[in-house]
């Protein structure tokens, strides 16, 4: 839901009316909606165009360490030293 306001000369800004973007008008991650504005007495008052993106986390990626076979390393391997391979 976003609120509209209007400042007058009034120190608390004027409530005009409200729209809602509901998660049914947006079926892809990435687009754009256009929503009517409406009027605290139900009129319309015009429309609101917005450009969204949905970014959501994959809860379900874990790493399992438990099934981490340690053998298929060869443990004869060993880091390459930068001051060795640098100092020709």
């Amino acid at each position: 839901m976003i609120d509209f306001y209007v400042e007058t000369s009034a120190d608390i800004p004027t409530h005009i009316g409200f729209c809602h973007i509901l998660p049914s008008n947006m079926k892809d991650s990435l687009g754009s909606v256009t929503v009517p504005i409406t009027s605290m007495k139900q009129e319309p008052l015009g429309q609101i165009h917005c450009k969204f993106t949905l970014n959501q986390l994959y809860i379900s990626v874990y790493c399992i360490r438990n099934g981490l076979n340690i053998s298929f390393f060869n443990t004869a391997c060993s880091g390459i030293h930068l001051n060795e391979a640098f100092t020709e």
